[in-house]
């Protein structure tokens, strides 16, 4: 629905940059305002080929068909037929090439998302390891000091506490 809505009021704001062109070419032979809406509606919203081309066409025929009606002059005329060829053609790569753009920047910005979840889970199952480690570290560590029959310190467990009671004299 959104699609049909924007093509059509870009068609419609291009029809109606036409119409007024038609409507100028009595006093000054431009087709200015014409020129301005192409290039509003180009640059500013992104559009596939397709929406595109009928939006061209559609307003570029009525300017076309319309102009021998509202401008007498075939040099006029002419020179106003050629504009709107060049102008269009230029346009049209501006569009594709901004358009290009928008898609690739989209493709690049979804690729980082992904890439960001597969870190996010990579960096969770290592937190989960570490900790895992941690604790099997510490398990490891008070089997290494404790004599397994007694269930107190033995010699290493001995050196130990008598090494961290001159540590904290010396600090």
């Amino acid at each position: 629905t959104i699609n049909a809505v924007t093509t059509s009021y870009i068609a419609f704001t291009m029809a109606w940059g036409a119409v007024i062109a038609l409507i100028d070419q009595v006093n000054s032979g431009q087709i200015f305002i014409y020129i301005v809406n192409l290039v509003a509606c180009s640059t500013i919203y992104y559009m596939d080929n397709k929406k595109l081309l009928f939006s061209y066409f559609t307003s570029a025929s009525i300017l076309s068909l319309g102009l021998p009606f509202f401008q007498q002059s075939k040099n006029i005329n002419w020179g106003n037929y050629i504009n709107i060829i060049a102008i269009l053609v230029c346009l049209y790569f501006c569009s594709r090439i901004l358009y290009k753009n928008l898609y690739n920047d989209l493709k690049s910005r979804m690729s980082i998302i992904e890439a960001n979840k597969g870190l996010k889970s990579e960096i969770e199952e290592k937190e989960r390891i570490y900790t895992q480690l941690e604790k099997s570290n510490k398990m490891l560590k008070e089997l290494y000091v404790t004599d397994e029959i007694t269930n107190i310190n033995n010699r290493r467990g001995l050196k130990e506490y008598i090494n961290s009671l001159f540590i904290d004299i010396i600090i």
